[in-house]
């Protein structure tokens, strides 16, 4: 079996960490349905009477403290994808200089 040329390997990286990537941002996927609950048993579970004031401010941080991190993942992910789209272009001009070479 023949072995796989450099620019091949590097493209098969570049795909493998984008598709990882996507993924890392889909794990974090619930229903409204189920953030509601998981933040109602997360108040509750702090001793926050539900209808109380301290359950509404429970419930609001917990919605902030899910888009924070909901934006913190979209951030990695664009980072990533500038990362990949340099590496994309370094290898292509090092491959157009060692063919001029």
């Amino acid at each position: 079996m023949s072995k796989a040329s450099p620019d091949h390997v590097f493209m098969r990286r570049l795909c493998a960490g984008t598709v990882f990537a996507g993924l890392l941002i889909l794990t974090g996927c619930q229903t409204p349905e189920q953030e509601r609950y998981s933040d109602l048993d997360t108040c509750s579970g702090m001793g926050a009477r539900y209808g109380s004031s301290s359950h509404t401010g429970c419930m609001l941080q917990q919605q902030q403290r899910r888009d924070d991190a909901q934006l913190r993942t979209l951030e990695s992910a664009r980072l990533s994808q500038i990362m990949a789209e340099d590496a994309r272009r370094q290898h292509e001009r090092l491959r157009r200089e060692r063919q001029r070479d």
